[in-house]
């Protein structure tokens, strides 16, 4: 990334970031009930995440060279950041449900899912100030903008986030409703909660701030969980998913609760 080994000469960084956020899923799946109560769940479905993470008063400090090859220390520190994380994921679920009640069925499971990235973005907005220390001639620059010294207001600060596959667990709790034979539809809430690191691994190479080598009048900023030793979901939200009967058996079990139904309609008409 930079032209030279890089030496951390000062940080301050956390150790850990979690993505709290929000979420939506929907999707289709299968569930092999093995008893009346309960079932094995599976199938696919497309999430939508959504995080945010703020920092104050961070600095960072290390060697690098500036855009004429001469040695610096550069010096950064971050004020008033803000950043909204968005991510895509095809999910694939396997969960224990249990399912009680009457015409509409309430349920609960809980599983794990295999999240499969489909895009990742985040914006941020920032100030920075940035300094340079030439040691070769024991001088500090500060407000040298086109040398990338000085404080600089970062805008919607629009990138890709570099997402792996992602290893997470999962409970969720709603309405089953019939919605014809061998068709239901869930509508529930749920909670994701990640088991590994969800960023790729050319990201632990990125600082925070980097000295723009090219333009250094636009010092270039990643993601925040460029800081962390890992990155990984915790987000909950509202799942509605569609549910289809694969087998003979299923189907008949459909159908005979579907004449018990009709005939209790038909009994309390009376």
């Amino acid at each position: 990334m930079h032209p030279h080994n890089l030496h951390l000469l000062s940080r301050n960084r956390p150790a850990f970031c979690k993505n709290n956020g929000t979420g939506s899923t929907f999707g289709v799946g299968y569930t092999h009930f093995f008893h009346k109560n309960w079932g094995l769940s599976s199938g696919v479905e497309y999430a939508f995440y959504q995080g945010k993470i703020s920092l104050n008063g961070f600095f960072d400090s290390y060697e690098i060279s500036d855009i004429f090859n001469n040695a610096i220390v550069y010096h950064t520190r971050i004020d008033n950041y803000s950043e909204k994380q968005y991510a895509g994921l095809l999910n694939i679920p396997l969960s224990v449900l249990y399912q009680t009640g009457g015409n509409h069925l309430f349920y609960a499971a809980a599983g794990l899912k295999l999240g499969l990235p489909v895009y990742g973005k985040y914006s941020s907005n920032a100030v920075l100030t940035a300094s340079g220390y030439y040691p070769d001639y024991d001088q500090t620059e500060i407000w040298q903008n086109d040398l990338g010294y000085g404080i600089f207001k970062i805008n919607e600060n629009r990138k890709k986030l570099n997402l792996s596959v992602s290893i997470m667990g999962t409970l969720e709790t709603g309405v089953k409703w019939n919605i014809g034979i061998g068709t239901n539809l869930y509508t529930g809430i749920f909670v994701d909660y990640g088991f590994n690191n969800s960023l790729n691994g050319d990201n632990s190479k990125k600082r925070f701030v980097e000295y723009n080598r090219n333009e250094p009048s636009k010092p270039t900023i990643n993601t925040a969980y460029v800081l962390a030793d890992r990155f990984s979901y915790l987000s909950f939200g509202i799942k509605l998913k569609l549910s289809f009967s694969a087998g003979c058996r299923d189907l008949l079990n459909d159908c005979n609760l579907y004449k018990t139904l009709q005939s209790d309609e038909n009994y309390n008409d009376f």
